[in-house]
């Protein structure tokens, strides 16, 4: 009887050690406390686990699905992040936070938005009512921080735009610096001639552009005007004689163009843009001359050209988005434009007869002069045109270039929507 008094004993004083021992250690947190409590420290993606297992045993609690949206935002998984925040408002209506979701999957490829919605199908959502376990209150979801949304471009819009070419006027500065020789030479017999010259260098342009953004590629389709320019040329002197001379240039474009974009931050991406186009040329010439020795000592002549070459070339640049549906682009680069057998017709005031027939701009070398100068060559070489000094200089010819090519600089402001 000892014997079984003491084992009674000790079996006592063991059940009451364990029950003491179990009485004095805390019940584990749950998955969701331990995940809030790495959240409040901003350890987010420490916490990302623990709020994915607390889905999984409460995929209806408004909160559990909150923060877990706020982690995978913040450690980049990006649609599950916008698929939770649209589960919180399906959950508990919520205009805000579904707003928030629009805005996250805005920024998803194309692939991943439909992913989001694929999941977002009425097998996942709504939720009975009756199992709702836990939904922030009104006090609780006005006071969110969420996190800074990194707004994607939007992908369908248009452009404005401006800028300025850097062309290459090669042949009408090798023209230039023969007139002025030829005015120099006139200086040494009268001293009251003067002249004055200017060549375009610098072509300011006007565009649109329609677009289509695929994720962080964009085509689209851009129209640019130039604005009309002209080369120019004046000498005369006090006794009434003058020679007048002017290329005047009248261009467009039509040209497909892609963009790839990297990011910078949030609101500036940096953007390489090739473009491949058509750009057509009209280039009128007059040459007007008074109180001249010719009979008669007054009249005009000239042609007009048509031509067309490929627009291509490369830009880079920045884009900053600066609200929802607006953003402002700056870039340079080159672009090519190069135009070569001009074609078109003659006019001449003076010889009548002469009038529209057909032939092409050339540069010509004049033998009187020793320097090669702006002609027109008929394609009737038995054609003889007034301004040729002999009719050897028609034999010593080549295409006159029209060259707009050069650095492009340009600013634009996009619609988007």
């Amino acid at each position: 009887m000892t014997l079984f008094r003491s084992v009674f004993i000790c079996a006592l004083i063991l059940i009451f050690q364990v029950k003491f021992s179990q009485a004095q250690t805390p019940p584990a947190a749950d998955s969701y406390t331990q995940g809030l409590a790495l959240f409040q420290q901003k350890q987010y993606a420490a916490a990302l686990p623990l709020f994915e297992q607390a889905e999984k045993e409460k995929p209806n609690d408004a909160q559990v699905n909150y923060h877990l949206a706020y982690c995978q935002y913040l450690t980049g998984d990006l649609k599950d992040a916008a698929l939770h925040f649209y589960i919180v408002d399906r959950i508990k209506a919520n205009p805000a936070m579904k707003a928030y979701a629009d805005k996250i999957k805005f920024n998803l490829p194309f692939v991943d938005q439909q992913w989001v919605e694929n999941q977002l199908q009425p097998k996942t959502v709504p939720v009975p009512e009756n199992t709702i376990t836990s939904v922030p209150s009104s006090e609780t979801r006005n006071s969110l921080v969420l996190p800074a949304v990194e707004y994607n471009f939007k992908p369908f819009g248009f452009r404005l735009g401006t800028g300025l070419v850097l062309a290459n006027m090669d042949d009408f500065n090798t023209e230039k610096d023969a007139l002025a020789t030829i005015a120099q030479n006139y200086q040494t017999t009268d001293s009251t001639l003067t002249y004055d010259q200017s060549i375009p260098f610098v072509l300011g342009y006007f565009e649109i552009n329609p677009f289509c953004g695929l994720g962080d590629f964009e085509i689209g389709g851009r129209f640019s005007y130039f604005f009309p320019t002209s080369a120019t040329y004046y000498r005369a002197n006090t006794y009434g004689y003058s020679v007048n001379f002017s290329d005047d240039f009248d261009t467009f474009s039509l040209a497909l163009t892609s963009r790839f974009y990297l990011k910078v931050d949030e609101k500036s991406r940096f953007f390489i843009e090739p473009i491949l186009g058509f750009q057509p040329l009209h280039m009128t010439t007059n040459f007007n001359y008074k109180g001249t020795s010719s009979t008669p000592p007054n009249g005009v002549y000239g042609f007009n050209m048509d031509g067309s070459t490929l627009n291509t070339g490369l830009n880079i640049g920045f884009k900053f988005k600066t609200s929802e549906h607006f953003n402002i682009s700056v870039g340079a680069g080159y672009e090519y434009a190069r135009f070569e057998n001009l074609h078109g017709t003659y006019f001449d005031s003076k010889f009548t007869n002469l009038n529209n027939i057909p032939g092409k701009a050339v540069m010509a070398y004049s033998a009187y002069w020793g320097k090669y100068l702006i002609w027109f060559l008929p394609d009737d070489p038995a054609k003889n045109l007034s301004f040729y000094n002999s009719n050897a200089d028609a034999q010593n010819t080549r295409p006159l270039v029209v060259d707009f090519g050069g650095v492009r600089l340009s600013l634009d402001c996009a619609f988007v929507f």
